[in-house]
């Protein structure tokens, strides 16, 4: 049987951790790459949207007093305000995403943690963990 060196274990050790971030690199633009894919295509039909309901203020409302189609169309709109709205959220969420944060249930382990001594005590025992 032959053993390895602190080094070749280093070493080999150093490799894996090598191959891991590449693969953590490799996903994370691959998933990058299908999120910005998929915004591109929203993108896309909302733009086509608009321009329906462009054509549909400046050719067919003047003309036509369809109640069902006008809702319809009023209906296209509204969706596509919260559309809006929600990529103008998203977009600010991801620009101010910190990399750094830590996990949620890090967070909250530490603010039950920092509980004064008792504090959990006054809970009712449903809201609490089974004491036995």
């Amino acid at each position: 049987m032959q053993y390895r060196t602190e080094t070749q274990l280093r070493q080999e050790l150093e490799d894996v951790w090598q191959m891991y971030h590449a693969t953590k690199r490799g996903a994370q633009a691959a998933i990058e790459a299908a999120v910005a894919a998929k915004r591109e295509r929203s993108n896309e039909i909302g733009r086509l949207a608009i321009r329906a309901l462009c054509a549909w203020d400046e050719s067919v409302l003047p003309k036509s007093n369809d109640g069902m189609m006008q809702e319809r169309m009023e209906d296209l709109r509204a969706a596509l305000a919260q559309q809006a709205e929600r990529d103008a959220l998203l977009a600010a969420l991801e620009k101010d995403k910190s990399v750094t944060a830590p996990p949620i249930w890090e967070t909250l382990a530490e603010i039950g943690e920092s509980a004064p001594a008792g504090t959990w005590d006054a809970l009712p025992a449903e809201l609490g963990p089974t004491r036995r």
